[in-house]
C-alpha cells in the first residue's frame, strides 16, 4: 500500500492552452501572469482569475495564487495580491485531481491512501466513485469533492465569507507568502521594505 501526502494548490497545465494569453496586456514581469476569466472561459477551462508563472521550456504553467484574484499591483521585484477564495473553483480543482488519481490507480492496480490536507481518502474509493458515474455527467464525483471540501477544516478556513487573503510574490526567488491576514501582509512588506499599494478606491 502506498501513502502519499498531496495538496492540491498547485495547477499543472499546458502552456500551449495558454500561450495565446502570453502578452504584455497580461504580463506581470518575469514570466509571471494575470489570467482573467475570460481568457479561461475561451480555452476551456473553467476559472476565475488568478496568477501563474509560465514555463515555456517544461510546456507548463504553475498557478501561484489560485481563484478569485481581487486586485493585484506589481514592479521589477514583487507582485501583491488579494485574493477571495471560490468554492467552484476548488471543486473543480479537486474533481480533476481526484480523477488524476483514478487514472493512477487503474494503470498500477495498486491501492493506496492520498491526503487532501489531513483527509485520508483511498485511492479504490475514488475508483468506485468515479466508476459509479455510468451516465457520464459526473454528478458522484462532484458530490464526492464538495463532501470533501465541506466536512474539511482548512477548506471550511478558506471559504469563510468575506474573508480576504493576502499575498505577496517574489518574483526572483519565486517564493510566495501567502495566504496571509492583512496584519501579517502589512508585516511582511515591512520587513522587505516593498513599496506597493493596492488602490483602495478600487
Amino acid at each position: 500500500m502506498i501513502i502519499i501526502q498531496y495538496g492540491i494548490l498547485v495547477l499543472m497545465l499546458l502552456i500551449s492552452l495558454v500561450s495565446c494569453n502570453n502578452n504584455s496586456n497580461n504580463s506581470l514581469g518575469k514570466d509571471y501572469y494575470y489570467m482573467r476569466k475570460e481568457d479561461t472561459y475561451d480555452i476551456g477551462y473553467p476559472s476565475w482569475n488568478f496568477i501563474y508563472k509560465s514555463d515555456r521550456q517544461k510546456k507548463t504553467i504553475l498557478e501561484r495564487i489560485p481563484s478569485d484574484v481581487l486586485e493585484y499591483e506589481f514592479n521589477d521585484k514583487y507582485i501583491i495580491a488579494k485574493q477571495k477564495y471560490n468554492k467552484q473553483f476548488l471543486l473543480n480543482e479537486l474533481t480533476m485531481e481526484l480523477s488524476s488519481w483514478d487514472g493512477y490507480y487503474k494503470i498500477y492496480n495498486r491501492e493506496g491512501i492520498i491526503y487532501f490536507h489531513e483527509v485520508p481518502i483511498s485511492l479504490k474509493k475514488i475508483h468506485q466513485v468515479i466508476e459509479s458515474d455510468s451516465n457520464g455527467l459526473a454528478v458522484n464525483i462532484d458530490k464526492f469533492a464538495d463532501s470533501i471540501i465541506s466536512h474539511n477544516t482548512y477548506h471550511k478556513e478558506l471559504l469563510t465569507p468575506k474573508k480576504i487573503n493576502y499575498y505577496i510574490i517574489d518574483k526572483d526567488t519565486d517564493v510566495v507568502f501567502g495566504p496571509l491576514t492583512k496584519e501579517e501582509f502589512e508585516k511582511v512588506k515591512k520587513e522587505t521594505s516593498i513599496d506597493l499599494e493596492f488602490d483602495e478606491k478600487q
